[in-house]
């Protein structure tokens, strides 16, 4: 009897000992669970600040390269417009003959070899790229004009500057070849530029020549497409920072 009755208390002790155990199980579960939850909520809290931190930033550096694309473009209105004064005949004007090329540039460089280098800034969207920070964003019209801009449009604005690149080749050899006796002797004193004289004498043999004048109206082209990319670039990006201040 005395033995049952022992073995039937130890029972019972080890049913609360089971019970107690179990309790603790639990209760340090919802401790584990309720931590992952504080956690999870800092940390995305955190990623949501960094979100809305870089979301500015990306819009301010949109805001640059608009810009920059209006400097761009002004720059090619006014190479577009020389050559276009070369192609209608107002060579013999002497306005064209003392034009002096901004930047410090030789008549011919500017005239044939000269685009600008397309360099908008993008530090703040590579960093991004490079970090994985990008992922955080959650406007993803924002981050689709991104992706266009930096993997289509750019790329295309400097293949194009490529093209004008290799045609300026073209033009400065044939011209080399061609108008090598107007150019002899020709540069000012102390400077690497054409006086006055042999560049109007260039001019009035430039206005009869149909290969010149069809190589510089294909640089005007490629000048007028560039131009095209680059304002169309500009105008979704204008129409984003207007949607989303």
């Amino acid at each position: 009897m005395l033995n049952f009755l022992r073995k039937l208390r130890q029972k019972n002790m080890d049913g609360k000992y089971l019970k107690y155990a179990v309790g603790e199980i639990v209760l340090v579960v919802i401790g584990i669970l309720i931590a992952l939850s504080i956690n999870n909520w800092n940390e995305d809290r955190k990623d949501q600040e960094k979100a809305s931190e870089l979301t500015e930033k990306l819009k301010q550096e949109l805001g640059q390269t608009a810009e920059y694309c209006d400097l761009t473009i002004e720059g090619i209105n006014n190479q577009i417009s020389f050559l276009q004064s070369i192609l209608n005949n107002e060579s013999a004007n002497n306005d064209l003959a003392n034009f002096k090329p901004p930047y410090g540039l030789g008549f011919l460089f500017y005239m044939s070899s000269y685009s600008q280098f397309f360099d908008p800034p993008t530090n703040t969207y590579e960093a991004a790229i490079n970090d994985g920070s990008i992922r955080l964003l959650q406007n993803k019209e924002l981050t689709n004009i991104l992706q266009v801009w930096q993997q289509s449009g750019k790329t295309r604005i400097n293949q194009i500057i490529e093209e004008e690149y290799l045609l300026g080749r073209e033009i400065n050899d044939y011209i080399a070849r061609k108008y090598a006796p107007i150019f002899e002797g020709g540069l000012t004193m102390n400077e690497i530029k054409w006086n006055e004289s042999t560049i109007k004498a260039f001019l009035e043999s430039a206005r009869e020549d149909g290969t010149l004048r069809y190589k510089l109206v294909e640089r005007i082209e490629l000048k007028q497409a560039r131009k095209l990319f680059v304002n169309n670039n500009k105008l979704s990006i204008e129409r984003l920072l207007e949607k989303y201040p």
